[in-house]
């Protein structure tokens, strides 16, 4: 469990496997100021450039900070983390599969 959301045993086993500790994982869910919907009720988190910044600027853990750039959490509607990566690559806008999990989910209730 890190802070008030469980962990998965694959996003436990993926942070060992990628080198993001524990402590990187919280920094970004407490500062994260980006989020996408990824599917099936998912959605990643992380922290932009420009936050980032504006930490280091009102002076944050610079190690802490460095650690944590760049790392993306990937959370269940249900609070818990799936999975832990290294965002390399830019997310694009998914409006259409949010919009066709939201048809699917009003449907079944």
């Amino acid at each position: 469990m890190i802070g008030n959301i469980e962990l998965s045993n694959h996003a436990s086993a993926r942070m060992q496997q990628r080198g993001v500790n524990p402590r990187s994982v919280e920094f970004v869910l407490d500062n994260a100021d980006k989020s996408e919907f990824v599917g099936s009720g998912c959605r990643e988190q992380w922290i932009s450039r420009r936050r980032l910044s504006s930490l280091r600027r009102r002076g944050a853990d610079g190690n802490l900070i460095e650690r944590a750039a760049g790392v993306s959490i990937v959370i269940s509607n249900d609070d818990m983390i799936v999975t832990v990566f290294h965002k390399t690559v830019r997310t694009r806008h998914k409006k259409n599969k949010q919009h066709a999990y939201q048809k699917r989910r009003r449907r079944s209730n």
